[in-house]
């Protein structure tokens, strides 16, 4: 299913590896979305100001700023709602990600490596598309 037309929307990609970033970038692209793609927690903060970002798959571990500090700060004033799937390879325990909802604002979960047809359902979700609960 492509975009729908009145998704007006921006998707930010925040990845320190820049092949993720492009594979993540290509396939977003080919459903029909715009995609920002940044390389550090820093970088993450300053572009989820733009109005038009709605939604940031952010890793967790990134130089400068790490994906759960990046994510606190945008959730709590510079983008409060924005929509946030954390990817992480390490942090994986159910404990782990209440304390990360709770207390950094991430919304959704999804472990290196993934399915990238399994993050963009998500994505679509989360953004509320029709057809996906």
């Amino acid at each position: 299913m492509a975009v729908p037309e009145s998704f007006d929307g921006i998707i930010l990609v925040a990845d320190d590896d820049v092949q993720i970033g492009k594979l993540i970038k290509k396939a977003l692209e080919v459903e029909g979305f715009e995609v920002m793609v940044v390389t550090n927690g820093e970088e993450a903060m300053t572009a989820a100001r733009h109005p038009r970002v709605k939604l940031i798959i952010m890793d967790a571990l990134m130089p400068k700023v790490n994906g759960f500090e990046a994510s606190e700060k945008i959730k709590k004033s510079l983008n409060p709602q924005v929509a946030i799937i954390l990817l992480t390879a390490v942090y994986r325990q159910t404990r782990f990600k209440l304390k990360a909802k709770k207390e950094w604002g991430i919304d959704s979960f999804m472990t290196k490596p993934f399915d990238i047809n399994e993050l963009i359902s998500e994505v679509k979700r989360l953004l509320r598309f029709p057809g996906y609960a």
